[in-house]
Protein backbone atom coordinates (compact mmCIF):
# COMPACT_ATOMS: atom_id res chain seq x y z
CA UNK A 1 0.00 0.00 0.00
CA UNK A 2 1.07 3.12 -1.10
CA UNK A 3 2.09 6.13 1.83
CA UNK A 4 -0.51 8.68 1.29
CA UNK A 5 2.03 11.51 0.87
CA UNK A 6 3.20 9.45 -2.47
CA UNK A 7 -0.01 9.58 -3.34
CA UNK A 8 -0.74 12.95 -2.93
CA UNK A 9 2.63 13.54 -5.10
CA UNK A 10 0.84 10.96 -7.35
CA UNK A 11 -1.92 13.39 -7.94
CA UNK A 12 -0.36 16.67 -8.11
CA UNK A 13 1.96 15.17 -10.58
CA UNK A 14 -1.21 13.62 -12.54
CA UNK A 15 -2.36 17.43 -12.68
CA UNK A 16 1.14 18.91 -14.03
CA UNK A 17 2.81 19.48 -11.02
CA UNK A 18 6.30 18.76 -11.50
CA UNK A 19 7.73 19.99 -7.80
CA UNK A 20 5.69 16.27 -7.10
CA UNK A 21 6.99 14.40 -9.66
CA UNK A 22 10.30 15.24 -9.39
CA UNK A 23 9.51 14.04 -5.83
CA UNK A 24 8.47 10.75 -6.53
CA UNK A 25 11.47 10.91 -9.18
CA UNK A 26 13.99 11.48 -5.81
CA UNK A 27 12.36 8.15 -4.22
CA UNK A 28 12.61 6.14 -6.79
CA UNK A 29 15.67 7.18 -8.63
CA UNK A 30 18.31 4.90 -7.08
CA UNK A 31 16.42 2.08 -7.50
CA UNK A 32 15.66 2.65 -10.99
CA UNK A 33 19.38 3.29 -11.72
CA UNK A 34 20.43 0.54 -10.20
CA UNK A 35 18.31 -1.65 -12.31
CA UNK A 36 19.53 0.04 -15.21
CA UNK A 37 23.33 -0.96 -14.05
CA UNK A 38 22.79 -4.18 -13.54
CA UNK A 39 20.93 -4.61 -17.31
CA UNK A 40 23.16 -2.39 -18.74
CA UNK A 41 26.83 -2.94 -17.31
CA UNK A 42 27.57 0.33 -17.79
CA UNK A 43 27.42 3.68 -15.56
CA UNK A 44 27.13 5.75 -18.71
CA UNK A 45 24.70 4.13 -20.45
CA UNK A 46 22.50 3.21 -17.00
CA UNK A 47 22.49 7.33 -16.26
CA UNK A 48 20.87 8.50 -19.62
CA UNK A 49 18.71 5.30 -19.81
CA UNK A 50 17.50 6.05 -16.44
CA UNK A 51 16.78 9.90 -17.38
CA UNK A 52 14.86 8.58 -20.29
CA UNK A 53 12.99 6.47 -18.02
CA UNK A 54 11.69 8.97 -15.68
CA UNK A 55 10.86 11.41 -18.82
CA UNK A 56 8.27 8.76 -19.79
CA UNK A 57 6.71 8.28 -16.76
CA UNK A 58 6.56 11.75 -16.94
CA UNK A 59 4.94 11.71 -20.49
CA UNK A 60 2.84 9.12 -19.25
CA UNK A 61 1.64 9.85 -15.09
CA UNK A 62 -1.59 10.86 -16.37
CA UNK A 63 -2.26 6.70 -17.26
CA UNK A 64 -1.32 6.01 -14.21
CA UNK A 65 -4.44 4.26 -12.67
CA UNK A 66 -5.09 4.65 -8.95
CA UNK A 67 -5.01 1.35 -8.03
CA UNK A 68 -1.35 0.85 -9.19
CA UNK A 69 1.54 1.17 -7.26
CA UNK A 70 3.90 4.18 -8.42
CA UNK A 71 6.77 2.22 -7.91
CA UNK A 72 5.74 -1.35 -10.05
CA UNK A 73 4.56 1.07 -12.72
CA UNK A 74 7.69 3.23 -12.87
CA UNK A 75 9.57 -0.34 -12.70
CA UNK A 76 7.30 -1.47 -15.63
CA UNK A 77 8.33 1.37 -17.86
CA UNK A 78 12.26 0.81 -16.34
CA UNK A 79 12.48 -3.11 -17.46
CA UNK A 80 10.79 -2.17 -21.46
CA UNK A 81 13.15 0.72 -21.71
CA UNK A 82 16.09 -1.27 -20.63
CA UNK A 83 15.28 -4.33 -22.76
CA UNK A 84 15.00 -1.75 -25.82
CA UNK A 85 18.16 -0.02 -25.42
CA UNK A 86 19.74 -4.11 -24.97
CA UNK A 87 17.63 -5.31 -28.03
CA UNK A 88 18.94 -2.18 -30.26
CA UNK A 89 21.78 -0.75 -28.65
CA UNK A 90 20.43 2.64 -29.91
CA UNK A 91 22.45 4.64 -26.55
CA UNK A 92 25.55 2.31 -26.58
CA UNK A 93 26.04 3.06 -30.42
CA UNK A 94 25.58 6.53 -30.14
CA UNK A 95 27.74 7.07 -26.41
CA UNK A 96 30.43 4.87 -28.98
CA UNK A 97 29.86 6.94 -32.31
CA UNK A 98 30.55 10.41 -30.72
CA UNK A 99 33.88 8.92 -28.51
CA UNK A 100 32.05 9.18 -25.09
CA UNK A 101 33.07 5.79 -24.48
CA UNK A 102 35.29 3.43 -26.20
CA UNK A 103 34.86 -0.40 -26.51
CA UNK A 104 36.58 -1.09 -23.93
CA UNK A 105 35.23 1.03 -21.73
CA UNK A 106 31.85 -0.50 -21.85
CA UNK A 107 32.34 -2.64 -18.51
CA UNK A 108 31.31 -1.17 -14.95
CA UNK A 109 34.21 0.87 -13.35
CA UNK A 110 32.66 0.81 -9.90
CA UNK A 111 31.68 -2.56 -10.01
CA UNK A 112 34.57 -5.26 -10.42
CA UNK A 113 33.29 -8.03 -12.30
CA UNK A 114 34.85 -10.64 -10.45
CA UNK A 115 33.52 -9.68 -7.36
CA UNK A 116 29.66 -9.87 -8.28
CA UNK A 117 28.90 -13.39 -10.20
CA UNK A 118 25.80 -11.85 -10.77
CA UNK A 119 27.18 -9.09 -13.68
CA UNK A 120 28.97 -12.17 -14.99
CA UNK A 121 25.52 -14.32 -16.45
CA UNK A 122 25.03 -13.75 -19.73
CA UNK A 123 22.69 -11.28 -20.71
CA UNK A 124 18.99 -13.18 -20.85
CA UNK A 125 20.31 -15.01 -17.72
CA UNK A 126 21.22 -12.19 -16.09
CA UNK A 127 18.08 -10.20 -16.49
CA UNK A 128 15.80 -13.11 -15.85
CA UNK A 129 17.84 -13.61 -12.26
CA UNK A 130 17.61 -10.00 -11.82
CA UNK A 131 13.76 -10.00 -12.37
CA UNK A 132 12.75 -12.91 -10.93
CA UNK A 133 15.14 -13.08 -7.53
CA UNK A 134 15.87 -9.73 -6.89
CA UNK A 135 12.78 -8.09 -8.40
CA UNK A 136 10.66 -10.44 -7.53
CA UNK A 137 9.04 -10.51 -10.69
CA UNK A 138 7.00 -14.11 -11.43
CA UNK A 139 8.06 -16.64 -14.27
CA UNK A 140 4.89 -15.11 -16.16
CA UNK A 141 5.74 -11.41 -15.82
CA UNK A 142 9.27 -12.06 -16.94
CA UNK A 143 7.94 -13.93 -19.97
CA UNK A 144 5.83 -10.75 -21.00
CA UNK A 145 8.51 -8.99 -20.85
CA UNK A 146 10.49 -11.18 -22.96
CA UNK A 147 8.65 -12.43 -25.69
CA UNK A 148 10.58 -14.96 -27.31
CA UNK A 149 10.86 -17.60 -24.17
CA UNK A 150 7.73 -19.29 -22.57
CA UNK A 151 7.50 -19.42 -18.72
CA UNK A 152 8.83 -23.41 -18.52
CA UNK A 153 12.09 -21.96 -20.26
CA UNK A 154 12.77 -18.83 -17.92
CA UNK A 155 11.85 -21.71 -15.02
CA UNK A 156 14.36 -23.51 -16.51
CA UNK A 157 16.90 -20.98 -17.13
CA UNK A 158 16.42 -19.35 -14.22
CA UNK A 159 16.94 -23.23 -12.36
CA UNK A 160 20.57 -23.48 -13.81
CA UNK A 161 21.30 -20.01 -13.07
CA UNK A 162 20.85 -20.53 -9.84
CA UNK A 163 23.05 -24.06 -9.68
CA UNK A 164 25.52 -22.06 -11.87
CA UNK A 165 26.24 -19.37 -9.08
CA UNK A 166 26.00 -21.75 -6.30
CA UNK A 167 28.55 -24.36 -7.71
CA UNK A 168 30.97 -21.25 -8.86
CA UNK A 169 34.04 -20.84 -7.26
CA UNK A 170 33.01 -18.15 -5.36
CA UNK A 171 30.88 -19.80 -3.41
CA UNK A 172 32.44 -23.09 -2.70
Amino acid sequence: MEHDYQKLLIKSAQQGKKNAFRELANINLKKIYNIAVRFTLNEKIAEIVTQDIFIEAWNNIKFLREEQPFDAWLKGIAIFKLLDELRTKKIKNKLLEDGIILPTDTELSSIEKDENIILQLPEKERISFILHDIEKYTYQEISDFINDMSVDEIKTMIHQTRKGIISSPKYE
